[in-house]
């Protein structure tokens, strides 16, 4: 799908793996896939994790199929999680979490991805109710030259209600792409409400350049906010500011044949007045280069 809730996190860390059995059916425009799977977590060194870990398990269907309506792509998937050892900012312990999600897109001049998820289960001895729903539109200027295109992401990510009460309302993103809001931001997809427009210009067939901004806030002021883990990675307790900050950023980018990418990114982020009081509140300032060869 959008890997938005599963990825292989290509960047900006070690990529995620799983030992995994899959059943896919497929005809035409439609696709089913089933699947089972055990979380490998990584250690340190190398050819040495363990291909069987009882921590994480995961299973769920993935099913997509071209609609006669007005969206042509649509998929409906449901997904399983078992952690042991889940950590939020108002629950430790085992969790069992399932997530039921559809998701509309479409590629062209104008393109789409729409997508919502429900989940449900619970948590250690509390029952889970999250939600999340985004939007990412886009529109290309193919007659234009350089062929610049303007976008716009918007991100609403439960966050728990109330703190100490029976009940976990914190979205938990599974095993999100790390790079979602940026290859350089410590925002992970969780508690957070995001507005996220962005530029791209074409200077050639070769070297594209982005420029984006985003504005982030806790959707709730009884959760702290995450990592792009989706690990807890500041409390929220006892703090009513519900801005995070803004975030200013850039990538380019250098194609020259099919086989070789690079990119050069830069990220600054301004701290809000929640981290200003829950944490030093000092603004960050990100510069990477990366490239990749494909064989």
């Amino acid at each position: 799908g959008s890997r938005r809730l599963v990825a292989v996190r290509e960047r900006p860390n070690v990529r995620h793996a799983f030992d995994a059995a899959r059943l896919i059916l497929a005809n035409g425009s439609i696709r089913n896939e089933l699947f089972y799977a055990g979380y490998v977590a990584s250690r340190e060194g190398i050819f040495d994790d363990k291909w069987i870990n009882k921590e994480t398990r995961f299973w769920g269907n993935y099913f997509s199929f071209a609609s006669p309506l007005k969206f042509p792509k649509t998929d409906l998937y449901y997904f399983g999680i078992e952690r042991q050892n889940a950590v939020a900012d108002d629950a430790v312990g085992r969790q069992v979490r399932q997530s039921l999600g559809v998701r509309f897109h479409n590629e062209g001049s104008f393109s789409y991805d729409i997508e919502g998820v429900y989940q449900f289960g619970t948590f250690n001895a509390k029952r889970i109710k999250a939600w999340t729903a985004s939007a990412n539109l886009n529109r290309a200027f193919k007659k234009l030259k350089h062929e610049p295109e303007i976008g716009l992401k918007m991100d609403y990510i439960s966050g728990d209600r109330l703190a100490n009460d029976n009940r976990i309302n914190t979205f938990d993103a599974l095993f999100p792409n790390g790079s979602y809001f940026g290859l350089g931001s410590f925002v992970g997809p969780a508690n957070l409400i995001d507005l996220h427009p962005s530029f791209r210009y074409h200077f050639s067939k070769i070297i594209t350049a982005n420029i984006d901004y985003d504005i982030f806030w806790r959707a709730s002021t009884d959760d702290g906010i995450y990592g792009p883990n989706a690990m807890l990675s500041i409390s929220g307790k006892n703090i009513d500011n519900r801005f995070v900050g803004h975030q200013l950023g850039f990538d380019f980018n250098i194609d020259p044949n099919r086989f070789v990418h690079m990119q050069v990114d830069g990220i600054y982020f301004k701290a809000g007045s929640y981290l200003k009081n829950a944490t030093a509140g000092k603004d960050l300032l990100f510069f990477a280069f990366t490239s990749t060869l494909k064989f």
